[in-house]
């Protein structure tokens, strides 16, 4: 758990973690298996209902808000009234930011933060402000993190992702609808399906929070280790190509692309041991995360 295993307790207040608690249980409350632009071309009930914006999300919070009605579940009777209000404002904006297309908006309100609050030696307590961004991105960041599980895991889900992406997209098809990006198994190919993930969405993200709980680097790592594994698969297809030209050109990319990863993974290291040189800077040791190496990965 990022809260405790990489100690982003040291931003946050005990009732802002139990916000980020519940919303990481309630994020894919009865998930359909299809995506939001599954949902709004196929004009659902459910796009229709939530108007075509962050349709899933907007659908997981409410089933979640109605099951905390029920006498049995609510779990939140014990708080006060403006307690449960900010938990239940808190919540519902985590939950929403699991819509893929924040991705990028979250990222940059996470630099930013990081920017203001880790650029001294000693980081300042965050506002209610700075402290949402942090949660969204502590949930987002759970939410993205299959690439940096223990290889059998990773690969696991990463199985069953595809299984669902494809059935998707051979439902879009039967319905003549625009088969989604990745959901084709005639053009789908999960090995760089999986390291596109990894370099544009997954590993950046990850290298900004590193920068605010450092311990995150273990992980960053055993994304490379999963990452190399996806380039030994990609380069055993590619072997098989009978265009020499495409095989060439095919092994020069993801070598380059391989060879940057790691460059990048070694620059947040030295970056991180350069701005936190104490574990009394941060409260964070980071010798801890530096010596968690990756032969659990396999």
């Amino acid at each position: 758990c990022i809260v405790n295993q990489f100690s982003a307790s040291f931003w946050l207040h005990d009732f802002d973690m139990f916000a980020v608690y519940i919303a990481a249980i309630v994020h894919d409350l009865e998930h359909p298996g299809t995506n939001n632009v599954y949902q709004v071309n196929a004009m659902t009930p459910l796009a229709l209902r939530y108007n075509d914006i962050s349709v899933l999300e907007n659908h997981h919070c409410s089933k979640a808000f109605e099951v905390f009605a029920l006498p049995q579940c609510n779990i939140t009777h014990v708080f006060k009234p403006e307690q449960n209000r900010y938990l239940r404002k808190t919540i519902i904006s985590l939950v929403l930011i699991t819509d893929m297309t924040q991705h990028f908006n979250l990222r940059g309100e996470l630099d930013s933060v990081i920017t203001r609050h880790t650029i001294d030696a000693e980081p300042t307590k965050l506002d209610e402000k700075d402290t949402l961004v942090v949660l969204k991105a502590i949930l987002h960041t759970s939410d993205i993190s299959n690439p940096a599980k223990p290889w059998a895991t990773s690969k696991r889900w990463s199985d069953l992702v595809l299984q669902e992406f494809l059935e998707q997209g051979d439902r879009e098809k039967v319905e003549s609808l625009p088969v989604s990006m990745n959901c084709d198994r005639n053009t789908t190919q999960q090995d760089e399906l999986s390291l596109n993930f990894c370099d544009f969405i997954v590993a950046p993200f990850f290298f900004s929070m590193a920068k605010l709980l450092p311990k995150m680097l273990s992980v960053c790592k055993i994304l490379e280790a999963n990452r190399d594994e996806w380039n030994n698969m990609y380069t055993a297809r590619a072997a098989t190509f009978e265009d020499e030209n495409a095989r060439k050109e095919g092994f020069d990319r993801w070598a380059a692309r391989r060879s940057a990863f790691a460059d990048k993974i070694l620059v947040l290291e030295t970056s991180l041991k350069a701005a936190w040189t104490t574990p009394s800077q941060r409260n964070l040791d980071l010798t801890e995360s530096t010596t968690t190496s990756t032969e659990d990965n396999h």
